[in-house]
């Protein structure tokens, strides 16, 4: 009785059109929540470079300033006599560092590699290629 029902009815093109319904619509929804999420990945990938990129310019306005101010500081000891020498509180090794945090920030945020690695020959010739015999 149970197989003429199933024949009279067409249950099993019945279950295979609702089981190909049901796997279109689970798709859609994993393409839908991938999409979602790609779509946040990017947003926050652009507030993380335009981050950068400020962080660039402030860096790139400070060692500016640094590499302005002198070295060392003079001053005149109170009898008018004595010239005193102090070395500033900085050196050019750290308007270098703020340089180079400067730059790496900038390239990320544009995309850029931060290290650049070459692969040479012998005694950094360029490569050849030949044939193997």
């Amino acid at each position: 009785m149970t197989r003429l029902w199933s024949t009279r009815f067409r249950w099993k093109a019945r279950v295979r059109t609702w089981q190909l319904t049901e796997h279109e619509r689970s798709v859609e929804a994993d393409l839908a929540a991938k999409t979602a999420l790609a779509l946040e990945r990017e947003r926050r990938k652009g507030e993380v470079e335009e981050t950068s990129w400020q962080m660039f310019l402030a860096l790139a306005a400070k060692a500016r300033e640094t590499l302005a101010f002198p070295l060392e500081t003079e001053s005149v000891s109170e009898d008018g006599k004595t010239i005193i020498r102090e070395p500033a509180r900085w050196g050019f090794g750290d308007a270098v560092r703020m340089l180079q945090i400067g730059d790496s920030l900038a390239r990320l945020s544009l995309g850029m590699p931060v290290n650049r690695s070459e692969i040479t020959g012998r005694d950094g010739a360029p490569l050849t290629l030949s044939p193997h015999p």
